[in-house]
């Protein structure tokens, strides 16, 4: 099973976040460099620029 981490770079603060299951970093740049030394450099990354205007789609 494919499992996926979130990261949000945003301006708000990383406490600010609650918890919904976002991680936080501080940029892009960041957020890359994390995964990658996570997931080794063969990681899948996808990057949304404007992400919370993306709205998903659930197929039954």
């Amino acid at each position: 099973m494919m499992t996926a981490e979130i990261y949000i770079v945003s301006e708000m603060k990383e406490d600010e976040l609650g918890n919904i299951g976002l991680k936080h970093a501080k940029s892009v740049e960041e957020a890359i460099k994390i995964s990658v030394i996570k997931h080794g450099c063969k990681a899948k990354i996808l990057i949304l620029p404007n992400g919370p205007k993306i709205l998903p789609i659930l197929l039954s």
